[in-house]
């Protein structure tokens, strides 16, 4: 089970580090870049990039769940900038085999999302929840990007 303490102090360590919180982030920019995660989870989906073969890491870094582990650490970086803290609870809404619908309902969350532990614990626990429903090992492959992130330039060679 995820530790969601240690993964924001360690996902907010490693921003810091490669320079992301040099120039402070407003919150909405950091929404923003959330919001750009789950666009980039959608894309990959759209792509049939999902249950990446872990033998070929070029597979699993453009996966759908590399793009929600980044939706998971960009949430657990802003809760460390913010001193948040994250309970994991299950706030289920309907799923649907409907992936348009299931998409909206995490961009209208994000979208609604304002700076309040409560409100980032909410968006963080509606992607989990998608996660479970879609089988989605998030927790492995959080792990992974983290540890793929530590080889990359600063900023990972972009503007912010």
């Amino acid at each position: 089970m995820m530790n969601h303490q240690q993964l924001i102090e360690r996902s907010h360590k490693q921003a810091v580090d490669k320079g992301f919180w040099e120039t402070p982030l407003t919150f909405d920019m950091a929404m923003a870049l959330i919001i750009s995660e789950i666009a980039e989870a959608l894309e990959a989906f759209r792509k049939e990039r999902v249950n990446p073969d872990w033998n070929d890491q070029d597979a699993v870094k453009n996966s759908e769940e590399v793009e929600f582990a980044d939706v998971i650490i960009r949430i657990y970086d802003l809760c460390g900038r913010h001193n948040y803290e994250l309970e994991d609870y299950d706030n289920s809404p309907y799923w649907s085999d409907d992936e348009g619908y299931n998409y909206m309902q995490m961009f209208k969350s994000a979208s609604e999302t304002y700076n309040s532990e409560y409100a980032i614990e909410r968006l963080f626990n509606l992607v989990l929840s998608y996660c479970r429903f879609k089988n989605i090992s998030i927790e492995k492959y959080v792990m992974w990007k983290l540890d793929y992130n530590l080889n990359r330039p600063y900023k990972h060679g972009k503007q912010f």
